[in-house]
């Protein structure tokens, strides 16, 4: 079975959302080109079947290299945005209705490029467009080799965009199994191996701290206003 029919057959699977309710009504994702494209495809269903009423998805040019928007419509049940100037039947302006109408930007996997982008507010495409613009937390996932990932540059804008109110769900210094080996995917010594370490739970766990602690500054500040 090749990835787009397994992908295919996995949006018929019916899966119960947590608690009985969805943690967020309207979930917008931003893919970039690395192959954690792959893995991330399938966290984009269980996100849609667990977590998120709604769910739009926008995918750079080199992410569509490694998975077509088809497949990714399929997932998320929603057209997918390829292009700063696509229309869909509910969105003509993209790059201000998709933000204005979600409650949290999950840009998973989130390249040095994109990083890049951000720290430095560079906006030309729809994915740095819709960050810059964005008023609801923007959660970045970072996916990329460890030359990469520990070059001066990457964390310096990793440390920008941490000052400039971005999240970052950062890559633990754990192992990955390969070829039945015990690899440290941040040995500088096995460059070669793409730094993919964040689960899905990971993911949620991240997102329910994110907005619970949201919701009690939100509380605090409406709590102040009443004193």
């Amino acid at each position: 079975m090749n990835n787009h029919h397994h992908l295919y057959l996995l949006s018929f699977i019916i899966l119960p959302s947590l608690d009985g309710a969805f943690l967020i009504d309207n979930l917008l994702i931003g893919m970039t080109g690395s192959i954690g494209v792959i893995s991330y495809s399938e966290f984009i269903f269980l996100l849609r079947k667990n977590i998120a009423k709604n769910i739009n998805v926008i995918m750079s040019k080199n992410a569509t290299k490694f998975i077509t928007p088809f497949s990714i419509r399929v997932l998320s049940g929603n057209f997918v945005f390829t292009d700063t100037f696509d229309e869909s039947e509910k969105i003509f302006v993209p790059h201000l209705e998709l933000v204005r109408k979600s409650d949290l930007f999950l840009i998973m996997p989130a390249t040095a490029n994109i990083i890049g982008k951000l720290a430095n507010g560079i906006c030309d495409d729809l994915i740095s467009t819709c960050a810059l613009s964005a008023k609801v937390p923007v959660v970045l996932i970072p996916n990329m080799n460890s030359d990469m990932w520990f070059s001066k540059a990457n964390q310096r804008n990793i440390a920008l965009n941490k000052e400039l109110g971005y999240h970052i769900i950062e890559p633990k210094e754990v192992g990955m199994s390969h070829g039945g080996a015990v690899i440290d995917t941040f040995s500088k010594n096995q460059s070669e191996i793409p730094i993919s370490t964040i689960t899905y739970e990971e993911i949620v766990a991240f997102i329910k701290e994110l907005l619970t602690t949201k919701k009690e500054q939100s509380d605090l500040h409406i709590a102040e206003k009443h004193d």
